[in-house]
């Protein structure tokens, strides 16, 4: 039954109910932008991603895969690395910095904080969708929303499950470690989210306009940075918020394209990828 349908995806792919959802998915997220129906729903244009797919070869998917199951070790090293050495002596080493520095950075850190963005950038969703009909911009905006905004979730959901102490404990109560399962704001520290809103605003700009990728840059730095010196977080609590970060935001980036949005400013105005 259904033997025709469900035959029809490359291998390693999901299963025929996955994939048909996913399309679903960017099917609705393609109409939500621009507005028409999106071939991305329908049954050709699963054939049609699915031939691109296959016609870039398993190895792309391959490597991908490879790329982020070593990224994910090397990150999980690191951690389990600053978390045994490095965490300790520098967070005592920073709450000894001068008062004038750290009042600086204070201010600094505050630009982590998703309202800046997550505000914003929905509003011109909006105005953008359904008053001045632009799609390109309108999908330039959710992208970004939706970067932060996931990024954010996905960290949310670590903290509670990881729940560990910040560095206020050590200093103030002699506790370091993880005491899972809390939800006070004193035993939720890692992974930082602040480093995860500036790491997902960086790398969700860089996709749409790269011209200022240096800045990006240097301003997500100089936030993450902050968060460290300023004893809000550990070093390995700043390095995974920004890795979660990285890793939400090239998916959120993966799923529009494969939506038919284009993301990257270029001086024109096309929302969606005609190659259909």
């Amino acid at each position: 039954m259904g033997g025709q349908k469900e035959s029809f995806h490359p291998k390693g792919a999901t299963g025929p109910a996955m994939g048909s959802s996913l399309n679903k998915l960017r099917g609705l997220l393609h109409s939500l932008v621009v507005g028409s129906p999106s071939a991305a729903g329908t049954g050709g244009s699963l054939r049609a991603i699915n031939g691109e797919r296959e016609a870039a070869g398993e190895g792309g998917w391959g490597r991908n895969r490879r790329l982020l199951a070593i990224s994910f070790l090397a990150v999980v090293a690191f951690s389990v690395l600053s978390f045994l050495i490095l965490d300790r002596p520098l967070a005592y080493a920073c709450s000894g910095l001068g008062k004038g520095s750290r009042e600086f950075l204070r201010f600094v850190t505050t630009f982590g904080l998703s309202g800046w963005y997550l505000v914003p950038s929905l509003l011109l969703f909006v105005l953008f969708r359904f008053c001045s009909r632009k799609p390109a911009l309108a999908g330039r905006a959710l992208f970004v929303f939706l970067a932060i905004s996931l990024s954010g979730i996905v960290v949310d959901i670590l903290k509670f499950i990881l729940g560990r102490y910040r560095p206020a404990m050590l200093f103030h109560e002699n506790l370091y470690g993880f005491a899972f399962f809390r939800t006070d704001a004193l035993a939720t520290s890692f992974p930082s989210g602040h480093a995860a809103v500036i790491s997902a605003l960086a790398l969700s700009l860089d996709a749409v306009w790269p011209k200022f990728r240096v800045l990006y840059a240097l301003v997500a730095l100089l936030v993450i940075g902050s968060r460290v010196v300023t004893c809000a977080h550990f070093l390995s609590d700043v390095a995974a918020g920004a890795y979660v970060a990285v890793i939400t935001t090239l998916a959120v980036k993966r799923f529009f394209e494969e939506s038919r949005i284009n993301l990257r400013y270029t001086g024109g105005s096309a929302a969606v990828s005609t190659g259909l």
